[in-house]
């Protein structure tokens, strides 16, 4: 009987342990946007508003697979933490990739695979936060900072990423409207 109870503790404690790990995804952004135009019209029209949008960010290329209706993008955000603590360290480009899918009627854009890339020329090295994910708190400690500066830097990065990506998005959105509309 003893046994069967010290057997049950360990699952019970097994079980809490598991259940208590965060979980957590790679952060995804991504918008739809309809029109009466057909997949030839609105990949036309999604090239114009790229140019104007995600086009207009640092560094952004494109791809354009028009046998898929596809384009295939990456740009990247200027990230400078809103905090001094490991500002000088962690300030750098936050990369992402973009991706805008265009069928008859319809185009989806999609924004994944942000990561982040810290200053190698400050004194003490970069402070990479690399992929950032839903996760609450950062997966790893930047060296150099303590753990409860490195969640600040890593909720700082995400919040200013996702008011960027969001805002970029919506001005991808009403450009293709505003294109269809009369």
């Amino acid at each position: 009987m003893p046994r069967r109870i010290a057997l049950l503790c360990c699952w019970l404690l097994a079980a809490s342990i598991s259940s208590a790990q965060e979980t957590s995804a790679p952060l995804r952004f991504s918008g739809t946007v309809s029109a009466p135009l057909n997949a030839k019209q609105m990949l036309l029209h999604v090239m114009q508003a790229w140019r104007f949008t995600f086009g207009a960010e640092p560094g952004a290329r494109m791809e354009l697979d028009t046998a898929t209706g596809t384009m295939h993008g990456s740009a990247r955000f200027n990230f400078r933490s809103s905090g001094l603590n490991g500002r000088e360290e962690t300030m750098g480009p936050i990369a992402y990739r973009v991706r805008i899918v265009v069928r008859n009627g319809e185009c989806q854009w999609i924004v994944e695979d942000l990561r982040h890339t810290g200053n190698r020329g400050a004194p003490k090295g970069g402070g990479d936060l690399g992929l950032l994910t839903t996760q609450e708190s950062a997966p790893r400690r930047i060296p150099g900072m303590s753990s409860p500066s490195t969640s600040s830097v890593w909720k700082d990065a995400k919040a200013q990423v996702t008011d960027r990506i969001r805002a970029v998005g919506m001005a991808f959105e009403a450009r293709m409207r505003g294109a269809v509309e009369p």
